[in-house]
């Protein structure tokens, strides 16, 4: 799957026409990371976060703020070593499965 997104679909979603390279392919666990930021965030919108250990904000906005900045990243092409696509792709699945799986049984009780 990851294989197919490095290919074509990231490609697509930037605008450029380069050729595959399976050496330029994402590494670490920042998806994961913004997954469960997200998912923290979905759940317990109003918890603060404290943005550099001083600056107090609720989760939602620095969930939002968060997500702002990966597709800023991701249009201007500011930061070609972090790979914002894996970040944004992690948040949606972060809100997927809050929406799909988490949502249902929240509403039950």
């Amino acid at each position: 799957m990851s294989v197919t997104y490095n290919a074509y679909i990231k490609q697509w979603i930037s605008g450029t026409n380069r050729t595959y390279n399976p050496y330029a392919a994402s590494i670490g666990s920042s998806g994961a990371g913004n997954a469960t930021i997200v998912l923290f965030a979905s759940l317990f919108p109003k918890t603060t976060f404290l943005l550099f250990f001083i600056i107090p904000c609720p989760a939602w906005l620095a969930a939002g703020g968060f997500i702002a900045y990966d597709v800023y990243n991701s249009i201007s092409r500011g930061n070609p070593i972090i790979d914002s696509f894996a970040h944004l792709g992690g948040a949606g699945i972060g809100f997927g499965y809050y929406w799909f799986k988490l949502r249902p049984f929240l509403r039950r009780f």
